[in-house]
């Protein structure tokens, strides 16, 4: 007999519910709770002796610690879940829409690496919210806390838990919670009341959700590694930095002794060009005979990045380093924080925008094709005012070239990933998520 879970109908209406099918998950559920059911001295494997109720008792009591760790996740994937509810407050405070959407959509089923979970990102915020609600010295702040404009169904989801934690209870009542609500409805009920409560008491303290959220979406306990983005475990080592800035140290390595003579046009020698894409394993994806910068556009655009960014100039033909060029010369993490930091210096107010846009989209994990970018940036900045000079929202192609120098940084750093259709940097990798969390955490 066909399984009902076949029918198209059904699978829509599972869609959106937020439902995923799992076949074979009872099964998965009872190998997940054999070690739990095992400490009360019960064998899976035999189970025929045993007596119901004290098996029905063991069972409660497996289900229970099985749910508790679920919804209580601990060091970065705790750190991880904050992010994700600052990333979303702060977005719906300042009317983002479209970016806490996209946020909330990349939240997974089940936790990826230190990947927040959807069980992980409720339960904190459920925790949150109990601790916030019952503390008399945020009474008045959260008095006036209303749920933002939403869905009827997510909001409805966000007034259950908001009543439930006045008591302190929203966390305890997860399963009765579940039974009113889809595990959906839970997920973006928690975040619109996060930044409902968020809103309310930035207003009273006369302050901004992004500005508090920077010290009420931490972790008391660690607020070294309570920011969201940039201090969480993807954060890079500082063997990984040294790896990910070769390009840069590289270059400032060939300028160390004395200079580059730059031929008459003002190009790097060829010599240099060809060392260049050899030594930094580029050659493999580049046409033609790289060796006139010029028509070498990963060298020439590591060079002029480096120019921008304050590390080398020009004096009488030469290519030498800046002061700063020469402080930062095998440092690793400082040449990775002084990049992070340069990348949100643009030349205008537009460029500088859309850059935001596109790591704010990087540091989503949303995306797995490099044309799925620049809609998105596109989206953002019209949400954000911005349009082109006729005044029509802008085209994708339009917002690309406003990032597009920071896009081909980032690649030619290894940020990105080959993706399928298109054979061009587009899945973000991790070295990718961990610069742009990191960099937006230093704007």
């Amino acid at each position: 007999m066909a399984s009902p879970f076949d029918d198209p109908d059904v699978q829509r209406l599972m869609s959106d519910a937020g439902v995923v099918h799992r076949p074979g998950l009872a099964a998965e559920l009872m190998q997940e709770l054999a070690p739990l059911l095992a400490e009360d001295g019960f064998d899976m494997d035999n189970l025929e002796t045993a007596d119901l109720d004290t098996l029905n008792a063991a069972l409660a009591r497996a289900v229970d610690r099985r749910n508790f760790e679920r919804f209580v996740p601990v060091g970065s994937a705790r750190h991880a879940a904050l992010a994700m509810l600052r990333l979303t407050s702060e977005a719906i405070g300042e009317a983002n829409i479209e970016f806490a959407r996209l946020v909330i959509g990349g939240i997974e089923p089940e936790p990826e690496g230190d990947d927040p979970s959807v069980a992980h990102v409720i339960g904190v915020s459920l925790g949150l919210l109990d601790t916030w609600h019952t503390d008399p010295s945020l009474r008045a702040a959260l008095r006036r806390t209303q749920v933002p404009a939403w869905e009827k169904q997510f909001r409805s989801a966000a007034v259950d838990i908001l009543a439930l934690a006045s008591k302190g209870r929203a966390f305890d009542s997860i399963g009765g919670l579940h039974r009113r609500h889809s595990g959906l409805a839970l997920l973006h009920g928690g975040i619109l009341a996060v930044a409902g409560s968020l809103q309310a008491w930035a207003a009273h303290d006369r302050t901004t959700v992004r500005s508090l959220g920077r010290t009420a979406l931490t972790d008391s306990a660690e607020p070294e590694l309570a920011r969201p983005v940039g201090n969480d475990a993807r954060d890079l080592s500082d063997t990984a930095k040294s790896t990910f800035v070769r390009p840069l140290q590289w270059m400032l390595d060939q300028v160390s002794h004395g200079g580059i003579r730059l031929t008459a046009a003002g190009y790097l020698p060829p010599a240099i060009v060809r060392a260049a894409m050899t030594e930094l394993g580029w050659r493999k994806d580049w046409f033609g005979k790289g060796n006139r910068e010029d028509l070498t556009i990963p060298v020439l655009d590591l060079r002029e990045n480096m120019m921008a960014m304050k590390l080398l100039h020009r004096r009488k033909g030469m290519l030498l380093p800046t002061p700063l060029g020469r402080s930062l010369s095998g440092d690793a993490a400082g040449l990775y924080n002084h990049l992070a930091t340069w990348m949100l210096t643009r030349p205008t107010e537009g460029e500088a925008q859309a850059t935001e846009c596109f790591l704010l989209a990087v540091a989503s994990r949303a995306f797995d094709t490099h044309s799925e970018y620049p809609a998105a940036v596109a989206k953002l900045l019209s949400s954000l005012g911005w349009a082109d000079v006729s005044g029509r929202r802008l085209e994708p192609d339009e917002a690309f070239e406003l990032y597009a120098d920071t896009w081909r940084l980032m690649g030619r750093l290894g940020c990105f990933d080959d993706d399928g259709p298109y054979r061009s940097w587009g899945i973000a990798n991790d070295i990718g998520v961990a610069l742009a969390r990191y960099a937006l955490a230093r704007r």
